[in-house]
Formats: C-alpha cells, structure tokens, sequence
C-alpha cells in the first residue's frame, strides 16, 4: 500500500537521499532501503538481548541481573567460573547471593520486583 506523506527533511538527509537515489534510481527506492537497512541493524542489536531463567522459570533481562549483582560476589565468580554460560553464571551468583545475604537475589524471586 503507497501512502503519500509529507516529511521534512534537513539539508544534510536530501543530501543523502540525492547520493542513494543515483545508485538506486528513485528516491522512494532510496528511502525505503535505508530504512530497511537501518530496522534490520536494529533488529539484529535487539536479537542480542540475553536472557536467563530463574528457579521459577521466570524470564529475567541477564544485563539488568547483572547491574544489581554485588560487585564483590560478581567479580570473584567471574575470576572462579569464567568461561561459562549467562545461566551458569546467574544460577552460581543467585546461591552465593543466598549465602552472603540470607535471602534471595531479587531477580531470583518467583515475582521480582525491580
């Protein structure tokens, strides 16, 4: 479906368009394959979102776990396990977490709240 839309554009972006659409032939063709190329960039950076799953089988953002690991317990892990995988790693923080602090690392709960 074609819709006709009207987009202002800075100088430098017709600039750029003028430079695609002589290799591309058109300004539609121009246009639309940067924005596909720009949307499968971002796609692909988005499919390296990692995950991990908690004792309860909640889904948990391994990054944002990361960010809330104590930095003492984080690093001598890292030094212990490294290489293995975000789950080992998660799983062996969660049990010495546990064993630091007497209660479960928020992530680890059956309902985190962040």
């Amino acid at each position: 479906m074609k819709r006709q839309k009207n987009i202002r554009l800075s100088d430098r972006a017709w600039e750029k368009i003028k430079f695609l659409t002589t290799r591309y032939g058109t300004q539609t063709t121009a246009i639309e394959i940067a924005i596909d190329q720009l949307y499968e960039k971002e796609k692909n950076a988005m499919s390296k979102y990692v995950t991990v799953i908690n004792a309860y089988g909640k889904e948990i953002d391994y990054e944002a776990a990361v960010n809330l690991m104590d930095d003492d317990i984080r690093e001598q892990l890292h030094a212990e396990l490294a290489p293995c995988s975000e789950q080992e790693f998660f799983d062996a923080y969660c049990k010495a977490h546990r064993e630091k602090y007497g209660e479960d690392f928020e992530p680890a709960k059956a309902n985190p709240v962040w």
